[in-house]
């Protein structure tokens, strides 16, 4: 279950990104998204973040201002792919907020589980993520 919760916000949030070749200058937003990357990695990096309540609390914590920041400056080309995904992660921050971030506790309630997978599965956010990366990989030099 934490793999999938990690998986989810990993595909959700994406990749970071760098400088910008395009005719509109993306690097505001590029920026953006390289803070929303950096917010929502330290699972990778703590063994704990996946059993420690109090770390993924913090985690999502900076992961959700950083991707309401990347949303409220996403630019119009992908403002509502953008919306869609930082609504997905709001509403599985919100599941997790409500069952205090014991990701442990939380994969053994299967009620829980379809919640959570719901979210990440919610019609539309694949699409929306497979144009997100094509946009930060064209205007962000993802690659």
């Amino acid at each position: 279950m934490t793999k999938r919760i990690l998986l989810a916000l990993v595909t959700l949030t994406l990749a970071g990104c760098g400088s910008t070749e395009s005719a509109v200058d993306y690097t505001e937003f590029c920026g953006l998204a390289e803070k929303m990357n950096a917010a929502s990695g330290t699972h990778g990096e703590d063994p704990a973040s996946s059993t420690d309540p109090k770390l993924i609390a913090d985690t999502w914590e900076k992961a959700t201002a950083a991707a309401k920041e990347l949303r409220d400056n996403a630019p119009e080309p992908i403002k509502e792919d953008v919306a869609l995904m930082v609504t997905s992660i709001l509403d599985m921050d919100a599941i997790f907020k409500k069952n205090k971030y014991d990701l442990v506790a939380m994969a053994k309630d299967e009620k829980i589980r379809k919640e959570v997978d719901a979210i990440s599965s919610r019609e539309g956010v694949a699409d929306a993520s497979q144009r997100y990366n094509t946009f930060m990989e064209k205007n962000c030099a993802v690659s």
